[in-house]
């Protein structure tokens, strides 16, 4: 109270006196990390306040213990040894003493999983190396595609971690990239060939970068370079999906379609070049060959099919590639011909035709007057020809359709009865029909196609459908040999080596006389020295009495020989 006046009561008051420690406060908050899977991490925390302090560190709420690869869980400090990816999540450590209890903030941990580098860049068919102390490793928990990319290692100052692949160029290189370090100072940096390209540091993203390579054996580098003082961010560089493609093949010569007949061998071929090796994948109808059957080459430039069946007709690519995407040939479109019988073909059921020549005649369904089949002449090339031949017994008169795709006045089909020339056509001519007499006695009918020494033009192809025969003469526009006709005797023919058998339908109350000659120029007819036999056909042990069949077996001379069967 001071010398002078007195005011209110003029007193003072005190209540409830405490003393108690000062609480705990935190001066330094423990650090969230990212370390790989077997290394050892340590949290730390910096706090004051009255002593002693107590410690207990948790992990996602829940207090931890020594023990196993735990200790100081209830000091500062808590150390993991040997840490694994069960163990990332939240840390935090609570404080308390005499005046309080104080938690942390939480520091996440990471363990991040090592994965094989090739994997983690998404480049399994590159093959790749690492150096550095430590190497930069494969890794789950810092990516671009959210699976997986290579990190550098954790490098001290003034250290440098690589890794690197060799290519084949020329192509293009392609891949993600990102850094969390000092910026301008801590550099992530990538070279082609020992030259650097570019560079990134601080905290930069995932960014996309695509540099083109130069021919030949290329070096691609990723390098992670740490100054001499200084850590900032993670202090790390990641890269993500690498991609190298070459330049790809260029296609110069495309595979051909092709027209075989049934049972011929056919090649498909694709010129390609490339700077880098080729590969081949050939495909019918989209869908991959291998080889195996009649396919060989499925995985070459050449694909070879034999033995080709009607079955085999479709479109034919191949994939041809290098290191990067294939690249798809066009179709070459492959008709199979069907090889028919040619008396079917011809419509003369029963009859006996001769093919020769370079090539044979077949017959087949594609180009018919009747819609149905026709015979067709063999493909034949330069100075080549193909000849298809029946005998029959005149007097009569022969009818048939024919037509030609050829060089006009060149390439010609011929008709001839015995030696000598009835008519020829040649060039575009569509189907038309022609009749011709046929004098009395044995008659060779002749039909080729000849092909000159130079040109092609057209299919340079030629059809023959629809023969009819009658013994007598008939109206202008004879009908084909399934009607009106005066069919010989019909013989079925086989050998086994020089043994020839011959078979035919008998009248059980006639006999049979069977002559031969070995060339149609022969005047005479020779009889066959075998026996003929007549036989009822015998089903399950019953007699069938409207199935006879006359059966002889002659010995073959020479190439061939023509037979001539009389009813007596």
């Amino acid at each position: 109270k001071n010398g002078s006046i007195t005011a209110g009561q003029d007193r003072g008051w005190v209540d409830q006196v405490q003393f108690g420690p000062t609480p705990p406060s935190i001066t330094t908050q423990p650090l969230s990390q990212v370390a790989d899977q077997g290394a050892t991490v340590s949290f730390t925390v910096a706090a004051g306040g009255a002593t002693p302090l107590a410690y207990q560190w948790r992990l996602d709420g829940v207090d931890l213990v020594n023990g196993g690869n735990i200790s100081g869980a209830r000091t500062n400090t808590l150390t993991i040894t040997s840490a694994q990816a069960g163990q990332s999540g939240n840390y935090s450590v609570v404080i308390s003493n005499g005046g309080g209890t104080l938690a942390s903030s939480n520091a996440l941990l990471q363990v991040a999983t090592i994965l094989p580098l090739a994997e983690s860049l998404d480049a399994t068919n590159l093959t790749w190396t690492t150096t550095g102390t430590p190497v930069w490793a494969g890794q789950s928990v810092v990516t671009h595609d959210g699976q997986d990319a290579a990190r550098s290692g954790a490098i001290t100052h003034s250290g440098t971690t690589t890794f690197q692949t060799t290519v084949t160029g020329p192509g293009t290189i392609n891949f993600w990239w990102k850094s969390s370090s000092e910026f301008d100072a801590d550099k992530l940096r990538f070279y082609i060939a020992g030259n650097q390209q570019e560079n990134i540091s601080g905290e930069s993203d995932w960014t996309n970068r695509t540099y083109a390579v130069a021919s030949g054996s290329q070096l691609l580098e990723w390098r992670y370079t740490k100054n001499a003082s200084i850590t900032a961010g993670q202090d790390r560089g990641w890269v993500d999906q690498v991609i190298f493609s070459p330049t790809p093949p260029t296609i110069t010569t495309q595979p051909l379609s092709r027209n075989v007949d049934q049972d011929a061998t056919v090649s498909f071929s694709v010129v390609a070049t490339s700077p880098t090796p080729l590969t081949y994948q050939w495909q019918r109808n989209g869908i991959n060959l291998a080889n195996g059957g009649n396919i060989t080459g499925a995985r070459t430039n050449t694909l070879t099919l034999s033995g080709v069946q009607p079955g085999d007709s479709g479109n034919y690519s191949v994939l041809v590639g290098n290191a990067g995407a294939p690249l798809a040939s066009s179709n070459a479109v492959l008709q199979v011909t069907q090889i028919l019988p040619l008396a079917d073909a011809l419509d003369t059921p029963g009859w006996i035709w001769i093919t020769g020549g370079s090539q044979p005649w077949i017959g087949q369904p594609l180009v018919a007057r009747d819609g149905v089949s026709a015979a067709r002449g063999g493909v034949v090339t330069n100075n080549q020809t193909t000849s298809l031949q029946t005998t029959v017994i005149g007097p009569g008169t022969i009818g048939f359709a024919w037509k030609v795709s050829s060089e006009t006045n060149n390439d010609t089909l011929r008709f001839l009865i015995g030696a000598t020339e009835q008519a020829r056509i040649s060039g575009e001519v569509d189907w038309n029909r022609r009749n011709f007499s046929i004098p009395a006695g044995s008659q060779v009918l002749q039909w080729t196609y000849s092909k000159n020494g130079s040109l092609a033009a057209g299919r340079d192809l030629a059809w023959v459908d629809e023969v009819g025969f009658a013994a007598s003469l008939a109206p202008a526009e004879l009908q084909p040999a399934t009607t009106n006709i005066s069919a010989p005797t019909v013989v079925q023919i086989t050998m086994s080596g020089t043994k020839v058998t011959l078979v035919w339908d008998a009248n059980p109350t006639k006999t049979y006389k069977v002559l031969y000659k070995d060339s149609v120029s022969e005047t005479e007819w020779q009889v066959v020295d075998g026996e003929v036999l007549v036989r009822w056909k015998i089903a399950n042990g019953i007699v069938s009495p409207d199935s006879v069949t006359a059966t002889v077996v002659d010995v073959l001379a020479g190439t061939s020989r023509f037979y001539r069967v009389l009813e007596e």
